[in-house]
């Protein structure tokens, strides 16, 4: 019985709950209420999205109310029905009707790009009885255009008077969708065209021809052969047997007819619509075949009003025309069957008509004839003629190899030459076709300095969704004559060669690449004899992705000889990204867009972060930082107080030099007692901004020339100091190869390696505060590799010579050294050389605080196996993209003659000291000038100690040098040091006080006059 009471009042509170809220009196509450998805909503004009509401509960019934911040922009109804009317953006609320809980969201309206823009029309745009107006009407789909497109309309028309040249404006159309034009008389024809510009679009539709025309007759047309198929030449035979028109050869000969009108009748269709049927046999036509005879076929090849008609067999045919429903009047017939000689040719095997070579590089020509061998009977006699004399002859028949012709060219041949074949029908034939090849002989060619890429065919940008062919084309820009011209070109796209196998078309007679381009951006360049076009760009994305990665397409930067964007689609794109940011220390975040198909991995950002510090720094914390999100790489130069320039000019006081260099080498200096006033960069059109000299030497190694930043900036100073040691080394007269022998030579003479600071145990960060590894460092006389390896480049940039710093090992520790692209034999052909003028001068430890630099060429104009070979001087370069293509390539090597004779040698290696090196034997500073030749010192005459102990040292070197004690003439000037037979022992005790040698003495001998010889000796 308790139970069922229980039962009874959990049953009555059910029903009351029923009641209560069939009544309205208990109504389930929102305990949330949100807008799902993007806290932003992009939609295009004139789209309708509805919005998804999450309730919580879902049963709730409280009622909802949706507002719009702007609905005459974008509206919403009742139901979260969002509608876009115009271009820009509103909040969209969604609440509760007591307003106890909402959300909100942003949506953006833009306009629609047009997917497809077609021209309509109203009436007939072929007219024949009587002028009738035609309505244009531009149909641009479901597109809603904003009120500020604007429509142009074009048109290309011809009259009695002529036919404009370009397509003009119709001004009385414009911004109307519709145009009406009626033809202007008889044989008035013209095309139109409309354009559709907004928002940075432009939309084009398709050209319509239309035109007001006399109708064609059967007796006012006829179809006839293009030029080189009439009756009466030398290609076919004449007579009219058979109803034979004209003879052409089967599977391979084309002619070619169209439809002539008859004379006196000027107000026809140009372009009527042409269909042509044809009757084969395999005998002779007695007459015309009917009209509706059933064998008459479509032709289904290549024709509108002009015919290209190849024979599939020996046989006959005879072929009649409709144009614009009316039939020709007369057919035409043809025969194929044994061919004349026809369609000669004359190429080398690279299938070239022309060609330029050296008469020295050992290669032979090899000439090909080719005709319609297929067709014909086989009876050709061919006869090679050199400039106009019989060169060779014979039957084809009996000897194929009659087709070909080679030759070896020699130095009588240096000039243009030119090659003719002859082929006649037979031996016995008076009638022939003629080919012509000209060969250009050289002595020498004058390299490739620059090449330019530009695009000839298609568009540069294809927002469509769908790519079209394009077609880019190579010429050589400097020098304008002189070069290669048969050099080959080869083609990167997005940073891989391309060639015929891959799907691209490289036409190497018209330097040309047409391929269609892929997703994304198609970075394309050329390289002709080892040099570096500009990049052409092409862009291929819908027209929504177009929005997005426009602005970063568009913001631009140079870099290395190139203008770069701040879209990355490849990995060279990502490490120029990377040294951009670096070396000009953006403090600020750059952001750059990556092409989100290839994906993070394939940029592989933590080795592009790794290797870029390695082209700068050999260790330390790069004060470089990045992050990514969704497709966006932020980067940026995030400490100020990074390394960016030496801060001290010296180690550690109290480290000492420890080595001193032996006498100079003799470069092949400037000779001309002028100096040059210019440089070869400076008639460099582009300009860069740079801060420090990392950036200088980098920018002019790259043809810019530079600006600075401020007045006598370190930068500046360092720029100005290289500039007069190019101006005084070298002249305008030397060749790249004797440049670069100037250049390091001088490095050579002039730049002591800073052992002390080498050795010192720094921190990466500590080192990399001294001058010595960098340009001021070398300028000032004394450097390590990275310091000398930057003066390489910059005093190479200059003269317009490419170079590129390489980082990497050596000996099992860090190392810097150089290539440089140069014509170095001549043939016409940069090639990259290695350079390593830190090895330049190689110590020569004789204590342990003192020893000997002997200078060495060993390591000019390295090849690839030289400078990576096994063993000590084995060099390791590191993985690094260079924006010179082929620098990170296998390099050549080539033999130079550093001296003329073996007897220049014995002269010049040992007879004279470098006053910097010198100075690093004597104890403090030494301020005054040592005048290096024939033994004189100072100012000419020993008057001080300090003279004195030079002339020591002098001494010293060269007693190391020969194996034995060497006396050395010298002037004294003042008589005081003299003391009977010897030098004054005070000014002598004084001189070895200076000198750094341990054990060091001294012998006098008497001289004659002024002159007294002088030894030092060591115990």
């Amino acid at each position: 019985m308790k139970r069922f009471k229980i039962f009874l009042l959990i049953l009555m509170l059910a029903l009351l709950v029923g009641v209560f809220a069939g009544c309205g009196l208990w109504e389930f509450r929102l305990s949330s209420l949100s807008i799902a998805g993007a806290d932003e909503i992009s939609m295009f004009v004139g789209e309708t999205i509805t919005l998804d509401i999450e309730k919580i509960p879902e049963s709730a019934t409280e009622t909802l109310i949706f507002l719009s911040s702007d609905s005459e922009k974008i509206s919403v109804d009742d139901k979260g029905v969002v509608k876009a009317h115009s271009a820009g953006s509103a909040k969209i609320t969604v609440k509760t009707d007591d307003g106890r809980l909402s959300d909100s969201v942003t949506v953006t309206a833009k306009n629609k790009p047009i997917e497809s823009l077609t021209l309509d029309y109203t009436g007939e745009i072929l007219q024949y009885d009587s002028a009738q107006p035609i309505r244009f009407e531009v149909n641009y789909g479901n597109v809603v255009l904003p009120s500020y497109a604007k429509i142009q309309w074009y048109i290309k028309e011809k009259t009695v008077s002529g036919q404009t040249a370009e397509f003009v404006k119709m001004d009385d159309f414009s911004n109307e969708t519709t145009a009406t034009i009626i033809p202007n008389g008889k044989g008035y024809y013209a095309t139109v065209y409309a354009t559709i510009s907004y928002d940075g679009y432009t939309f084009t539709s398709p050209e319509v021809f239309f035109g007001y025309f006399d109708r064609y007759s059967t007796t006012t047309i006829a179809p006839k052969p293009l030029d080189g198929f009439e009756t009466g030449t030398t290609d076919f035979l004449t007579q009219r047997e058979n109803n034979i028109d004209y003879y052409i050869a089967p599977s391979g000969e084309e002619v070619k007819v169209y439809i002539k009108m008859a004379s006196g009748y000027p107000n026809y269709n140009p372009y009527p619509e042409t269909y042509w049927y044809y009757i084969s046999s395999d005998t002779p036509f007695a007459s015309a075949p009917s009209t509706d005879d059933a064998r008459w076929t479509l032709y289904d090849g290549d024709s509108d009003y002009i015919l290209n008609f190849t024979a599939p067999d020996k046989n006959y045919y005879v072929f009649k025309a409709y144009c614009d429903g009316t039939l020709c009047s007369s057919y035409i017939y043809f025969k194929a069957s044994s061919a004349l000689v026809n369609n000669l040719t004359l190429t080398d095997r690279e299938g070239r008509e022309s060609a330029q070579i050296k008469f020295d590089d050992g290669d032979d020509v090899y000439l090909f004839a080719d005709w319609n061998k297929s067709s014909t009977n086989g009876t050709e006699y061919v006869v090679w003629y050199l400039n106009g004399t019989v060169v060779k002859e014979g039957s084809y028949s009996s000897d194929q190899s009659s087709a070909t012709y080679s030759y070896t060219p020699t130095m009588a041949d240096i000039g243009t030459n030119i090659f003719k074949v002859r082929v006649y029908d037979a031996k016995s034939s008076s009638t022939y076709k003629e080919a012509e090849y000209t060969l250009v002989v050289s002595d020498s060619y004058s390299p490739v300095d620059k090449v330019a890429t530009s695009l000839t065919s298609g568009q540069a940008n294809q927002v469509t969704g769908s790519y079209s062919s394009v077609t880019v084309t190579a010429n050589v820009a400097e020098p304008t004559k002189d070069y290669n011209a048969t050099l080959p070109v080869y083609w990167y796209v997005n940073d891989v060669l391309v060639n015929d196998v891959q799907g691209y078309s490289v036409d190497q007679n018209s330097d040309t690449l047409t391929f269609t381009p892929s997703h994304g951006e198609n970075n394309i360049y050329a390289m002709i004899g080892n040099v570096k076009s500009n990049i052409t760009r092409v862009y291929c994305f819908t027209a929504t992705e177009w929005n997005s990665v426009k602005s970063y397409v568009e913001k631009t930067f140079e870099w290395e000889g190139d203008t770069y964007n701040y879209y990355l689609e490849t990995h060279l794109d990502a490490c120029v990204a990377f040294s951009y940011v670096q070396v000009n220390y953006l403090t600020t975040n750059q952001n750059f867009m990556f092409n989100s198909e290839l994906g993070y991995a394939e940029f592989n950002f933590n080795d592009v972060f790794s290797n870029i510090w390695a082209q700068y720094y050999s260790g330390g914390s790069m004060p470089l930082s990045y992050s990514i999100s969704d497709n966006i790489l932020m980067l940026k130069y995030n400490n100020e107080n990074g390394i960016k320039a030496p801060t001290s000019s010296s180690v550690e006081e109290g480290i000492a030099y420890d080595y001193v260099n032996a006498p100079l080498i003799d470069g092949r200096y400037n000779t001309s007692s002028a100096k040059r006033t210019s440089l070869p960069i400076d008639a460099n059109e582009k300009t860069y901004l740079v801060k420090t000299t990392d950036a200088l030497y980098r920018a002019v190694s790259y043809g810019y020339r530079p600006t600075f930043e401020g007045a006598n900036s370190n930068a500046e100073i360092a720029y100005n100091e290289a500039r007069e040691i190019a101006l005084s080394i070298i002249d305008d007269n030397m060749t790249d190869v004797e440049k670069l022998l100037a250049i390091s030579g001088y490095i050579a003479n002039n730049v002591v390696y800073d052992y002390a600071a080498a050795g010192a145990g720094y921190t990466a960060e500590k080192a990399l505060t001294l001058s010595c590894y960098y340009i001021e460092g070398a300028l000032d006389g004394l450097a390590v590799c990275d310091g000398i390896s930057k003066l390489f480049c910059l005093l190479c940039g200059f003269e317009n010579i490419p170079c590129v710093r390489v980082v990497g090992t050596a000996n099992g520790g860090d190392h810097a050294w150089n290539k440089a692209l140069v014509d170095a034999d001549g043939d016409g052909v940069k090639e990259w050389y290695g350079f390593d003028l830190t090895w330049a001068n190689v110590k020569c430890p004789e204590t342990a605080t003192s020893g000997t630099e002997v200078y060495l060429f060993d390591y000019l104009f390295l090849s690839e196996t030289d400078i990576t070979g096994q063993g000590e001087g084995a060099h390791i370069e590191r993985e690094i993209s260079y924006a010179f293509p082929g620098a990170d390539s296998e390099i050549k090597a080539v033999e130079i003659e550093l001296y003329p004779t073996a007897a220049d040698v014995s002269i010049n290696v040992f007879d004279i000291l470098d006053f910097k090196v010198a100075k690093t034997y004597l104890k403090g500073s030494y301020d005054q000038t040592l005048v290096m030749g024939d033994y004189v010192i100072g100012d000419g005459e020993i008057d001080s100690a300090t003279e004195l102990a030079l002339a020591l040292i002098y001494s010293y070197n060269l007693s190391q040098l020969n194996g034995e004690d060497t006396f050395v003439a010298v002037k004294v000037g003042d008589y005081a040091f003299i003391d009977g037979t010897n030098i004054n022992s005070i000014y002598m005790r004084n001189a070895l006080n200076l000198i750094a040698i341990d054990g060091i003495s001294y012998e006098f001998g008497v001289g004659s006059g002024e002159v007294w010889l002088i030894k030092a000796t060591v115990a």
